[in-house]
């Protein structure tokens, strides 16, 4: 056989060893321990698109050793491992967004609870109940959230801020409770 045959014969014997390797059994236990640590220290509230990046490829690793393909099984494991660091790398930057975007939030839910609370007359307080209940619950929540802030619970103070403008939603478009200028002045609208 010539250099070329041994050569070719070699490269064969390579890529029938290749397909028959065995499963990537330690970075698939390495790729799922970063994926929990990660989800452990918070990637899904901050990192939730990094966190679902490792799932898919360590998903993806199991579908390719599911099919024999233990090579390619190997690259996303480690692929899924390096993804699930990142997303831990990048909780506290999340974090730092995320609670940047509830303070901006809270300003706009203040200003508009204030307006809602001018535009909503004190006359006739039994008509008005409803919109005072839900403005009251509504300031609530706003305390609650400086205080889980404070705290460092980021995301806890994200849900409650849910619920806040959920509150404040309904005080606004609760119609029934509405005065309005011809009621507040004490005369009825004219009736066509």
């Amino acid at each position: 056989m010539g250099r070329m045959g041994s050569v070719g014969v070699g490269v064969g014997l390579v890529l029938i060893v290749a397909g028959c390797s065995k499963p990537p059994t330690k970075q698939m236990e390495e790729a799922e321990a970063a994926i929990t640590a990660a989800d452990n220290a918070g990637a899904m509230a901050y990192s939730t698109n990094q966190l679902m990046e490792a799932q898919a490829a360590l998903a993806e690793a199991q579908d390719a050793i599911d099919e024999g393909k233990n090579s390619a099984a190997r690259k996303a494991a480690i692929l899924a491992k390096t993804k699930a660091e990142a997303a831990q790398q990048a909780i506290e930057s999340g974090k730092i967004a995320m609670k940047a975007d509830i303070e901006l939030r809270l300003t706009t839910i203040a200003q508009e609870l204030a307006d809602l609370k001018k535009a909503t007359p004190e006359k006739n307080p039994q008509k008005n109940k409803g919109r005072k209940e839900k403005i009251a619950e509504t300031e609530k929540y706003l305390v609650d959230i400086r205080t889980t802030l404070a705290a460092g619970n980021v995301a806890e103070a994200n849900e409650t801020l849910l619920q806040a403008e959920g509150a404040l939603i309904e005080a606004t478009v609760n119609e029934d409770d509405v005065t309005t200028p011809a009621e507040e002045e004490g005369t009825e609208p004219d009736e066509e």
